[in-house]
């Protein structure tokens, strides 16, 4: 449900490849057990139990299934170029969600993002709380990676319209597409989220964080999106690859995660 809003960005850090984050965080409860509530790895070649988020006609989105790198099935996710009505049907955006467990307060999302299109103006990552999904009404919060200013966003949107509640790394968080990286948003407490980024050479040591605090909304599904940035400037679409979904809640009766430490 939502909440009056209470806005803050807060701390941000960004480590370099092949180094530990520069950013530490000393979590209390971090070693309680957690209920997986949904995972998907696409290897059966459909998303039976996604609810597609897309504009209608022309402009829906396209979904797929490439090879992985293990010999299983990724999902791809390809939001067409909006043409010739924009001020009307707004940027190009896809997306997809697991509309059967929502999640309120505490939560975990995560999914390998296997492959983007560097050189178009475009994000791709995760929905988390989102209600009143459609072209115009959505609510909620995406985090998502841009590879057209290379850095991280967390985003509160209303009726699809987004406002930053925190950002990292304009232009210095350059992701190798020979690489393979991993996307997390959590939360603790259901306002101070946490949105990492890591590569996956390295899955105990997260290459980029941001941190935000927002208490807009406390309640809603999860699920993976592509937008097109800087419409009318830029007119490709937008395109990425995902794989191992994750959405998790911390099980019955455990400790919550709780931010104690923030270094630097």
């Amino acid at each position: 449900m939502k909440k009056s809003a209470s806005k803050l960005l807060s701390s941000l850090s960004l480590a370099p490849a092949g180094l530990a984050s520069a950013l530490v965080i000393i979590l209390l409860g971090a070693t309680a057990p957690r209920l997986t509530a949904q995972s998907s790895d696409f290897n059966a070649g459909n998303d039976s139990g996604w609810t597609h988020y897309s504009l209608p006609s022309v402009w829906a989105g396209v979904y797929s299934f490439p090879a992985d790198d293990s010999g299983g099935k990724a999902y791809r996710i390809y939001a067409p170029p909006i043409n010739p009505d924009p001020g009307v049907t707004g940027n190009a955006r896809a997306g997809s969600f697991r509309a059967d467990v929502p999640y309120s307060r505490r939560f975990s999302v995560g999914a390998d993002l296997l492959a983007w299109n560097a050189t178009w103006r475009q994000e791709a990552g995760l929905f988390f709380y989102l209600q009143d999904v459609g072209p115009g009404t959505s609510d909620g919060y995406v985090a998502t990676y841009s590879s057209a200013y290379q850095q991280l966003y967390i985003s509160s949107i209303l009726n699809e319209v987004p406002t930053t509640v925190a950002e990292l790394g304009t232009g210095a968080i350059v992701l190798d597409p020979t690489h393979r990286y991993r996307l997390v948003a959590s939360t603790h407490d259901g306002s101070t989220f946490l949105f990492q980024l890591f590569d996956k050479s390295q899955p105990n040591s997260p290459w980029a964080s941001a941190i935000g605090l927002d208490s807009t909304y406390n309640a809603g599904v999860c699920g993976l999106f592509v937008f097109e940035q800087d419409y009318p400037s830029a007119t490709e679409g937008a395109d990425a690859t995902f794989d191992n979904y994750v959405a998790a809640a911390p099980a019955a009766g455990a400790l919550p995660l709780t931010v104690t430490d923030l270094s630097p």
